[in-house]
């Protein structure tokens, strides 16, 4: 005697299974995002600070002009450096934010770049219109506000350091 089996859709073990397996795959993915996300943050930090090292070398060795180098947003949000012996370079995308705060030790209320010119005196320093030297720092944010990093440039030397907040 054979019995049928009336096919009434989905148990509730087989339902548990698939949603299951379907959070675990939604979770990856959005480590994967964040991961992404994350390493575009350093790659932008980590050219903003290259991109004053190459400024500062370039003033030292053949002077305040020739070190000149000019942080841009445009209306997209794309940030771009354009040094004064170079061609234009890509910082990031309008997901994060860079702005200049003159002064490495004042509080964090940095204006946004919009072609601002940082200029570097043959001795390494920022070269400041008024003759001061306060050093001061560049801050990348992300537009969430989850991640953070500053160049500090400091006064005298106009070294550089990278700083992930």
């Amino acid at each position: 005697m054979s019995k049928k089996r009336r096919n009434r859709g989905l148990s509730l073990i087989e339902i548990l299974i698939a949603i299951s397996v379907f959070s675990v795959l939604v979770g990856l993915t959005g480590l994967s995002v964040s991961m992404i996300k994350r390493a575009n943050f350093k790659k932008a930090a980590e050219k903003v600070q290259r991109a004053v090292v190459t400024a500062r070398t370039k003033c030292m060795a053949k002077g305040p002009v020739k070190g000149a180098i000019l942080f841009n947003t445009r209306p997209n949000g794309q940030v771009v450096v354009k040094d004064t012996d170079a061609s234009e370079t890509f910082i990031c995308n309008g997901s994060f934010k860079v702005s200049f705060v003159p002064g490495y030790s004042l509080p964090d209320d940095g204006i946004a770049v919009a072609g601002d010119i940082l200029q570097f005196n043959t001795s390494g320093a920022i070269k400041y219109s008024d003759g001061s030297d306060t050093g001061g720092k560049f801050i990348i944010k992300s537009n969430d506000g989850s991640l953070r990093a500053e160049v500090i440039i400091y006064p005298v030397t106009g070294k550089t350091t990278l700083k992930y907040l």
